[in-house]
């Protein structure tokens, strides 16, 4: 029989904050939450998904999630109760960001942003909180896009400046030839005339 008089106290108090953790709603059930680890790229004015996982999976109807930008008051979107919380949500996402639930239940979620931004570009971090268990990650957006040439100052006889985050450049050499996308580690900006 083991001797049990060095923990007097720690032996007693585990099953005791065990208790109070599940009376107060708190959960057992520890989780981490992963975020992809390479920067997602939208095109400016279209779509991005910005998607975590719990790990191990388990299903995330009932957490409390939300995206937000470098502060957790920066929220840009709130699920708890299983519906949207607008009250918190920046006003530059409002009628923007929306869930996809498609796999909440297998510990899946992602918030779409539509109409993407300049402003869009940059970190986000990823919350969810089942209980008093919480655990987040973060990610990146990078935003690519393109603007008519006469918007910089530039004449419209058939030119335009792209800009494209690190990942993609845009080439395009001749008028009727198709654009491709090509790796590329900066930031680029060009003038095609």
């Amino acid at each position: 029989m083991e001797d049990l008089s060095c923990c007097p106290v720690l032996c007693r108090l585990t099953p005791l904050l065990l208790l109070i953790q599940l009376l107060t709603g708190g959960s057992l059930e520890e989780f981490s939450v992963l975020g992809p680890s390479d920067p997602i790229v939208a095109v400016l004015g279209g779509d991005a998904v910005l998607s975590c996982r719990v790990f191990p999976a388990m299903n995330a109807e009932d957490m409390e999630l939300r995206w937000f930008r470098s502060k957790f008051s920066e929220a840009v979107f709130i699920y708890q109760n299983r519906q949207e919380q607008k009250e918190e949500q920046l006003a530059g996402y409002a009628g923007r960001a929306s869930l996809v639930r498609d796999f909440l239940s297998q510990g899946e979620a992602a918030v779409r942003i539509g109409q993407v931004q300049v402003s869009d570009n940059g970190l986000y971090t990823c919350f969810f909180r089942k209980g008093v268990f919480y655990e987040e990650a973060s990610l990146e957006l990078k935003v690519a896009g393109w603007a008519s040439a006469t918007a910089y100052g530039g004449s419209q006889a058939g030119g335009g400046i792209g800009a494209v985050a690190a990942g993609l450049r845009h080439s395009h050499s001749h008028v009727g030839s198709e654009p491709c996308l090509r790796p590329t580690p900066q930031l680029t900006a060009t003038l095609n005339p």
